[in-house]
């Protein structure tokens, strides 16, 4: 039953297509067939903010172009963060043709050799020491691998992530997400122990320091949005894992320094680092991982979006290999975790992208590795 006293989400997060201008717009331009087929995708589907109403159909998605049924074709600066590699990348194309002649499948407790390759090429891609992996079908399930290991590795339960954050749609990826329309409305209970803290934000920073050209005045703001996850970490005391991605996808590049100062307070605190860089990874930044920007190794990294190369559903948790250490549950375990198609999709994704992206930056200092025992106050 609708409760007319729940608050809607904050209607600012995304576009939800209810403009007058757009309706004007798309009384003018939309075409028949295009509106036939709109009318059919709003009769079928069930209705959801970021998805609904459509805005046309596409019959055409081609290098950085999509194509909707009138020939009208846009240059696509969006993509949803799959198409690094461009849509429907000609490689990528045979490499998924021969694969489903080859071997199309592959059942659970079998491996294959796409699904090797595809983990022997990303850990050798990665910053080091991460080493030890495991696929998932999409970037929120991943994410939730990832906090599920992470409460095992250090036996507590609370995270720290950042508001206006985008983790993912499923209830942990929810839970440590910060966007209201994937927390609100109805949606809660959510995980116990999920901490949120105001992101960096230099341009109208949320703590309030004014910046010159969007750029920090350090002298002033002391990077307080550093400090201020440190000071959750130590108020907390027993938090597994603090969950970001490096460069906001909004977007916003943190101050420098910013997550030298969190690995510091991550390590002092003995909970882990997990970046996501399922928007941002995979050569986007100009670099293969946006980490590397940073002079910064997180304990867990995340990929998902562009791994499939925008035609196929793949992401992948990349970790250090002493956090493999929950060999006694199942952490994800998903149907087509191993799918050699999917992984041989992901190979030649990683394998163009690793092309184009500059050479590893060497972290400038190395970092003192904390503990991941269980904590007593878990």
């Amino acid at each position: 039953m609708n409760d007319s006293r729940r608050k809607e989400p904050h209607r600012a997060e995304g576009d939800v297509n209810l403009s007058a201008r757009r309706k004007a717009w798309a009384a003018r331009h939309v075409d028949a067939e295009t509106r036939a087929m709109l009318d059919e995708d709003a009769r079928y589907f069930l209705h959801q903010s970021l998805s609904t109403p459509c805005l046309a159909a596409v019959r055409k998605a081609e290098g950085i172009w999509i194509e909707d049924m009138a020939g009208r074709r846009y240059m696509d600066f969006h993509g949803n963060n799959v198409h690094h590699i461009g849509y429907g990348h000609p490689r990528l194309i045979a490499a998924i043709k021969r694969q489903m002649d080859e071997l199309p499948f592959a059942p659970r407790r079998f491996t294959a050799e796409p699904a090797i390759a595809l983990a022997r090429k990303l850990v050798a891609l990665a910053p080091k020491p991460l080493g030890k992996v495991l696929f998932a079908t999409g970037g929120s399930d991943a994410i939730e691998i990832a906090l599920k290991l992470a409460r095992v590795a250090t036996g507590r339960f609370k995270t720290v992530s950042f508001w206006d954050a985008f983790h993912g749609a499923g209830f942990g990826a929810s839970s440590v997400g910060g966007e209201s329309l994937f927390r609100a409305g109805g949606i809660g209970p959510l995980l116990p122990g999920s901490e949120h803290v105001a992101p960096f934000a230099c341009y109208r920073c949320p703590y309030g320091y004014p910046s010159r050209d969007g750029k920090p005045i350090l002298e002033q703001c002391r990077m307080v949005c550093a400090d201020f996850v440190r000071y959750v970490l130590d108020k907390e005391g027993d938090v597994a894992a603090v969950i970001a991605e490096p460069v906001r996808a909004v977007p916003y590049l943190p101050p420098p320094g910013f997550w030298q100062a969190v690995r510091q307070a991550c390590d002092a605190a003995g909970a882990l680092l997990i970046f996501d860089e399922i928007p941002n990874g995979l050569g986007k930044t100009g670099r293969m991982f946006t980490a590397e920007h940073f002079d910064v190794v997180p304990d867990i990294l995340v990929l998902g979006k562009a791994l499939g190369g925008g035609i196929l559903p793949i992401a992948a948790v990349i970790a250090r290999p002493e956090l493999d250490v929950a060999g006694h549950i199942a952490l994800g375990h998903y149907t087509h975790e191993k799918n050699p198609v999917t992984c041989r999709a992901a190979l030649t994704t990683a394998s163009t992208s690793s092309r184009t992206a500059r050479p590893r930056r060497r972290p400038s200092t190395r970092r003192k590795r904390c503990s991941i025992a269980p904590s007593k106050k878990g």
